[in-house]
């Protein structure tokens, strides 16, 4: 009996490090950007840190109004992914006082809305495989 437990809570902790916890990686590709100048930002975002300084933050050339970038090594979490055009290179997002960005921007499920965006809208799971996201402006 007390084999079999630990046997058990062995096999648990093997799954669980080697599925579960495996770390993936998520492409995503903004497409039908407006112009080629500047750059776009690709923020990944968890819902406590939402719309403040991201997760993870990486730059994607845009190139015929195209920008791809991969997040690589990511845990499975739920989380969101923020693109935005900074054409003046200055690299950040500025808001407005309502919380909306005043640069162009897009969101993971093409989650856009007059009001800021929520959470809940552009949110997804990184889970036991890896993800690709194609998002447009």
């Amino acid at each position: 009996m007390k084999i079999s437990g630990t046997l058990f809570a062995f096999v648990t902790m093997f799954l669980v490090e080697h599925t579960w916890l495996k770390k993936q990686t998520i492409s995503a590709k903004v497409v039908n950007v407006m112009s080629n100048k500047g750059r776009l930002y690709f923020c990944l975002d968890f819902k406590e840190n939402f719309t403040h300084p991201p997760l993870q933050l990486l730059k994607g050339e845009i190139l015929e109004g195209v920008a791809t970038v991969i997040f690589e090594e990511v845990h499975p979490v739920e989380c969101t992914l923020v693109s935005f055009h900074d054409k003046k290179n200055m690299g950040k997002i500025d808001f407005s006082q309502n919380g909306r960005p005043i640069k162009a921007y897009t969101a993971s499920n093409n989650a856009m809305t007059i009001k800021p965006l929520q959470y809940e809208e552009a949110k997804f799971v990184v889970a036991d495989k890896n993800s690709i996201f194609e998002i447009k402006f």
